[in-house]
């Protein structure tokens, strides 16, 4: 992945240039790797099997090949750590965020980028959260999909020395005390996954990007605030719309991450205690089991079934003549004022109290 070549470029020492020619060998080796698997056996069987063995059509052994070649070109000490969250197309692309990682790296910040496959792990665990059932089919595929994800971060930790992965059930909940789960969409991945990192102790400080007027950004952006007050998380947030970014912004976020990361560094930040053989198993199971087929919901129904357009179900919607029931996102309690403004000590998103809505 990018973040690999970001968390090798900003070290100590580092040969210039050394993390990018890993990144690009790997890339080459990963679509010769997929052309090869192209051409075998496809079978649901063999994928199955392939799962199973923790082999990945080949892939399992690239990515530890290429993880020991970032290990070796890593070099002792640490450096401020920032996470890099926010619109996904924006955050992954460097012309589009004005190579902002780069700027950051040349003043010796570490970035690490929020991985792109997390909106995927968002969707299924949203729509469980919800009720979307699942039939064995689906079922399957998703945890088959959660174990891929979870097993190819595991092989590059392993070697790297990363901290456990954030999945998307730590960032909803996360992001509980400020955003609701009920608000679908990214703002609550974006502020959450932020926050569950700064509180376990990972990061000095985190970056938000999004194209300008980006609407879930700036709920995101306005409950940065709340959490920088609450819990004394830096975060910079940039609207991008072609412009060059300020290098003064650039340098003053540079300054109060240093600052943090000085105090980290010298005991006093939080680090993430180890849960222990019996919670993480604990939690394995919850996971397996979470979604599983209601009895109502047939459990061989292995038929796929084509989703619904978004102007389909919009207008399903709308000319519904018996609305679906639904909790609101603002209250509309009785005893509520008319309307309500941002507060010093601000609620959950979408509550009546620290809100800039109105009812």
């Amino acid at each position: 992945s990018m973040r690999l070549a970001h968390s090798i470029r900003s070290k100590p020492r580092a040969r210039p240039g050394v993390a990018r020619e890993i990144y690009e060998r790997g890339m080459v080796g990963l679509a010769r790797v997929m052309e090869q698997a192209g051409a075998g056996d496809l079978s649901v069987g063999h994928a199955l099997a392939e799962v199973a063995r923790g082999s990945f059509f080949g892939c399992a052994e690239l990515l530890s090949r290429t993880a020991a070649e970032f290990a070796a070109a890593r070099r002792p000490g640490e450096v401020p750590t920032v996470l890099m969250v926010g619109e996904i197309y924006v955050r992954c692309d460097p012309f589009a965020n004005d190579f902002v990682i780069d700027r950051l790296g040349q003043r010796g910040i570490r970035v690490r980028l929020a991985p792109f496959h997390e909106w995927l792990d968002y969707q299924e665990y949203i729509n469980t959260l919800v009720g979307v059932p699942h039939d064995m089919g689906s079922w399957l595929s998703a945890k088959v999909q959660t174990y891929i994800q979870h097993r190819s971060h595991q092989l590059m930790a392993e070697a790297l020395g990363w901290p456990p992965a954030i999945r998307a059930r730590h960032a909803i909940q996360a992001a509980a005390p400020y955003i609701r789960h009920q608000l679908e969409g990214e703002a609550a991945l974006t502020l959450g996954s932020a926050l569950a990192e700064w509180r376990a102790g990972h990061l000095d400080g985190v970056l938000s990007v999004a194209p300008l007027e980006c609407m879930p950004n700036k709920i995101a952006e306005a409950q940065f605030f709340h959490a920088a007050e609450k819990e004394g998380l830096k975060a910079l947030t940039l609207e991008l719309n072609g412009d060059p970014v300020d290098p003064q912004i650039v340098d003053n976020f540079v300054f109060e991450v240093r600052d943090r990361f000085a105090k980290r560094t010298a005991g006093r930040g939080e680090t993430r205690r180890d849960e222990g053989f019996i919670a993480r198993a604990l939690d394995l199971g919850r996971e397996i089991g979470r979604g599983f087929p209601r009895p109502d919901v047939p459990l061989l129904n292995w038929r796929w079934r084509r989703p619904a357009p978004a102007i389909e179900v919009m207008t399903a919607t709308l000319s519904s003549s018996s609305p679906v029931a639904h909790e609101p996102l603002v209250s509309t309690d009785s005893d509520r004022p008319e309307s309500v403004h941002v507060q010093r000590e601000p609620a959950q998103f979408g509550e009546g109290r620290g809100t800039n809505c109105e009812q």
